[in-house]
């Protein structure tokens, strides 16, 4: 019963494009006012009302976008954290037109995995999607398994073409309860080093970021004598 309504599920988001709510809300509930009720906005410049959008959008670094807490195993059931308020969208047809592109450009956008980046971009809009700058990717490592995308890599590169607009991808792991010190597994950072190794041109920046966020012994600077550990780094390609 679960795999028919995930593919139900799929098949929807995939007919309606429809954008994934970023406070959990939902969709049905809300509407929007009619171009008659907001005539307060809709007399300001456009380079004002730009500056407006900036400043009540523009808050928050990065939206994370997750899998639902009481659904963890269902990859395509994907809502954002809460974040900014986003009540401006609601505003009148017009308005939306004009803010959600701010909204889409002045963040990074982090996904906990490739599947989520996936079905993410399955049900946004083309044009909403070439709006995006900065993609952050989160790996969180334990010492019992890895989110390895290693699987999709070159489904990975081929989304991240697709996504257009896109200037900057990081990779950023946390490395939490590890030892990597006394037990150095060098697998759990084959996406990494496939990226490195990598010798076709990309239309973006590729950054990796280690932090450590672990009970056992301090990893040190550098890890595996390689990479930085605490800092952002640029991944360069292969010359």
């Amino acid at each position: 019963m679960a795999d028919v309504e995930h593919r139900i599920r799929f098949r929807r988001a995939r007919r309606s494009k429809r954008s994934v709510l970023f406070d959990g809300k939902r969709w049905w509930n809300r509407k929007a006012k009619t171009q008659s009720q907001s005539l307060f906005l809709a007399k300001l410049p456009v380079e004002l009302r730009l500056q407006i959008y900036e400043m009540v959008l523009g808050e928050q670094d990065e939206f994370a976008i997750n899998f639902t807490e009481d659904e963890p195993w269902d990859c395509w059931n994907v809502r954002a954290d809460s974040g900014c308020d986003l009540n401006v969208l609601r505003t009148c047809k017009r308005i939306y037109r004009e803010a959600v592109t701010v909204l889409y450009s002045r963040h990074a956008f982090r996904f906990d995995s490739y599947d989520t980046l996936a079905t993410f971009a399955s049900t946004i809009r083309p044009q909403l999607l070439a709006c995006i700058r900065k993609v952050v990717l989160s790996v969180t490592l334990f010492w019992y398994r890895h989110d390895g995308f290693t699987m999709q890599y070159e489904e990975l590169l081929t989304l991240l073409s697709g996504l257009g607009g896109v200037t900057e991808v990081l990779l950023r792991y946390r490395l939490r309860e590890n030892n990597y010190v006394e037990h150095p597994r060098l697998g759990d950072f084959m996406l990494l080093e496939q990226l490195e190794e990598e010798e076709r041109p990309r239309e973006y920046t590729m950054f990796y970021e280690m932090s450590e966020v672990q009970t056992g012994p301090e990893i040190g600077g550098m890890l595996f004598d390689r990479w930085v550990v605490g800092e952002r780094r640029k991944i360069e390609m292969k010359k």
